[in-house]
């Protein structure tokens, strides 16, 4: 069950539509007995446009998706260098994953923008 989303939207650095769709039947596949009706909860660690927590949303309507975002990356560029989540919350990446959840209306997932980093994870260790 696959989520109609915008190749143009979410694809990025050339990276080709299908290769996003390959991945997510890989992960379809992969968690395809755990039953549509269970509860439960799922991060997806470097969420970018947000393509596989909205799909892993939709097609688990009980579960509850977390898209984490943010630091250096292929997304937002060098935007974690700021340490700031404001910045992070401003690229495209976030606001095309925010905007696709009010488009979809979807209750059960969120986006969490975070700065990772080596200099935070040395402060809270």
């Amino acid at each position: 069950m696959v989520l109609e989303l915008s190749p143009e939207e979410f694809t990025y650095i050339g990276r080709p539509w299908e290769t996003f769709l390959g991945r997510w039947q890989a992960i379809e596949k992969a968690l395809q007995d755990w039953p549509s009706d269970k509860e439960f909860s799922c991060i997806d660690v470097g969420s970018n446009n947000g393509y596989f927590s909205l799909q892993a949303a939709h097609r688990w309507p009980k579960s509850f998706v977390v898209g984490l975002e943010g630091a250096v990356g292929v997304g937002n560029g060098n935007a974690g260098l700021s340490r700031n989540t404001q910045v992070i919350v401003e690229t495209s990446a976030v606001r095309t994953h925010l905007k696709w959840l009010r488009r979809l209306k979807m209750e059960n997932c969120v986006i969490a923008p975070e700065v990772w980093d080596y200099e935070m994870i040395r402060e809270t260790t």
